[in-house]
């Protein structure tokens, strides 16, 4: 069904959708809010350039003009096979502190989701533990909790204020990593090119080389231009190649959480592949691992790559305790709702493969 413009709100509270006359207030309402950066460029690059939205997919609360909360969805093109689907994810839900507790989010969600469901098959998004009991009531399915693999390559950053044993932890946990990076058998070499940016050409023919059999985020040249445009955001990419042909690229983040440097795997091509794009992916994580020695962590999502290669560098799934020494904030799971028939069961794990091409977009 379609969204009603204005919706009126018993407590004196309007229920829209946004426009972009609302730019201003809501990044200043997802600064003031989040304590996190938030510019017109990338209001425009999330909400106005979406090439996958007909229109605005944002709704807005407000009281007396004033914007005091938000929740959105992002139009993503899914594929199952040679099968497409029309997905949303659900993203930016924030209320102002000063009006939390008051029911706003429950009734914007709803109108958020009516709005979403009226032109897409599926809708899906990440929650944390704070609003997942929202959506068991409104009947979406838990479908799997996410996992990140981390390796720690400064173990002193957690131990900074105790001087010394920051030091002697540092050089010590770089001492047994160059030991067990030297064990790594990579066979043949392989050249890594590497450069400033996202070469979306190259990703694009190597996420055609193989179509993934699970749900995923369809790889074409509207896609990832606009899903790496983020202007908030800087990227490396990372490519393996044998001979000039390339077998496989990374795209890499780095972002600073407090005064710690993560480095986050954004993105691989192609998603699922061969023994070539295994070689690649080895070559390349090992060049990721020399060259930032220096990062705190390096972080990389579920379903990028074999968790064989991430074992044999030394990655760990994250327990709760180490995100929230590190990354801090809430774990998240991935909950989907569709109503309408469709030709793969969306709410079985094993036919997801979501990377943090969907969950890094914010």
């Amino acid at each position: 069904m379609a969204l009603v413009t204005h919706t009126a709100y018993v407590n004196g509270v309007t229920i829209r959708l946004s426009t972009d006359g609302d730019r201003d207030a809501i990044c200043a309402l997802v600064e003031e809010s989040l304590s996190a950066p938030a510019t017109p460029d990338w209001f425009d690059w999330k909400y106005l350039d979406n090439p996958f939205a007909d229109d605005f997919s944002l709704l807005v609360a407000e009281v007396d003009g004033t914007v005091i909360g938000m929740q959105g969805y992002l139009s993503f093109p899914l594929a199952h096979g040679i099968e497409s689907l029309a997905g949303a994810m659900l993203v930016d839900a924030i209320i102002h502190p000063d009006y939390r507790g008051t029911g706003i989010y429950s009734k914007l969600a709803k109108e958020t989701i009516s709005h979403g469901e009226a032109t897409h098959d599926v809708l899906f998004s990440f929650l944390n533990d704070a609003a997942a009991p929202i959506f068991d009531h409104w009947g979406w399915i838990r479908v799997a909790p996410t996992k990140t693999y981390s390796r720690i390559q400064d173990p002193g950053a957690f131990v900074r204020p105790l001087g010394p044993i920051a030091t002697v932890t540092t050089a010590l946990a770089r001492f047994l990593r160059r030991r067990r990076d030297r064990r790594v058998t990579l066979g043949e070499k392989l050249a890594i090119e590497q450069a400033d940016g996202v070469f979306i050409d190259d990703l694009v023919v190597l996420s055609r080389r193989v179509t993934p059999s699970r749900l995923h985020l369809r790889r074409d040249e509207r896609f990832l231009a606009w899903r790496f445009g983020n202007p908030q955001d800087e990227w490396t990419t990372y490519t393996a190649t044998r001979y000039g042909v390339p077998l496989a690229s990374v795209v890499t983040r780095i972002k600073m959480v407090g005064d710690k440097r993560v480095v986050t795997l954004a993105e691989v091509a192609p998603l699922e592949g061969d023994a070539d794009r295994t070689i690649g992916l080895r070559r390349i994580l090992l060049h990721l691992c020399e060259e930032h020695a220096d990062a705190t962590l390096l972080q990389v999502p579920d379903g990028l790559l074999p968790e064989a290669v991430l074992a044999e560098f030394g990655f760990k799934r994250d327990e709760s305790r180490l995100r929230r020494l590190v990354v801090g904030g809430p774990e998240y799971t991935l909950y989907v709702h569709s109503t309408k028939p469709l030709p793969v069961n969306v709410f079985e794990p094993a036919n997801w493969l979501l990377p943090s091409a969907a969950q890094t977009t914010s």
